[in-house]
């Protein structure tokens, strides 16, 4: 997916100016560093690589699920997360994208309790994401321990645009920002609703999403419909936006 994200953005970059700030949605986060030159590609790619080899081998982590929770307030939702995980060691409320649509992630045991309690108390969907692990839970936890140190081996530059980070919302220029955010993210929640409000209050109207799958384009849309998101997967998707621009 990075490989070709970046390659995406290498042909974009050839046609129009750089972009005023870059995002990207959980793993999307590290080709944003990328892309802002914070760390070369293949730095990148072979950090995301030491990660991964990580997390494999992390079965809490791959056991567990995430759930799209549709129509149910986030703090009822909250509530049925502390009902569902009194220690609050398994469960967490991962992704935050409105008010009344979010992403809940943690051991599967946990995720179906809480999906229970919140169509229990109102939610009109509860669809499981599948069972390709917990990301973004406290099970994650434990994975910081070894991936801080390497995070640490890395040089991470300050750029000229700012990488908006999905653990707080915030853009930063400053490498070591950029690289904390980052290491963190692994084990902290994705709030998007807050991502996407900061790059509209800079002016930001325009999402130019590159590479596979278009999760940053459909969540943006449920966080704020005024943006306007494009999509290119391929050189034919290009080739149509820089028609539409004059390029």
């Amino acid at each position: 997916m990075i490989t070709h994200c970046y390659a995406l953005y290498q042909l974009f970059r050839s046609n129009i100016k750089k972009p005023d700030a870059v995002i990207g949605f959980s793993q999307g986060e590290f080709t944003a560093a990328a892309v802002a030159e914070s760390l070369d590609f293949l730095s990148i790619l072979q950090l995301v690589y030491r990660l991964e080899k990580i997390i494999v081998n992390s079965p809490k982590v791959t056991d567990g699920r995430m759930a799209r929770v549709v129509e149910l307030d986030r703090e009822i939702l909250l509530k049925c997360c502390e009902e569902a995980d009194p220690g609050r060691n398994e469960l967490s409320v991962a992704i935050l994208f409105s008010k009344d649509q979010n992403v809940v992630s943690g051991s599967s045991g946990a995720v179906e309790r809480v999906g229970r309690l919140a169509k229990q108390n109102g939610a009109r969907w509860v669809l499981s994401l599948g069972n390709g692990g917990a990301f973004h839970s406290p099970l994650c936890k434990e994975i910081l321990n070894q991936s801080t140190p390497i995070f640490e081996e890395y040089d991470f530059r300050d750029t000229e645009i700012p990488v908006y980070s999905c653990i707080d919302g915030c853009g930063s220029r400053v490498g070591t920002v950029i690289r904390k955010k980052l290491s963190n993210q692994i084990a902290g929640s994705i709030v998007w609703d807050c991502l996407i409000h900061n790059l509209t209050e800079q002016g930001i109207d325009t999402i130019i999403e590159l590479g596979p799958g278009c999760s940053i384009s459909g969540n943006t849309r449920i966080v704020e419909p005024a943006v306007k998101c494009n999509w290119v997967n391929n050189i034919q998707d290009l080739e149509s936006i820089l028609k539409c621009i004059g390029k």
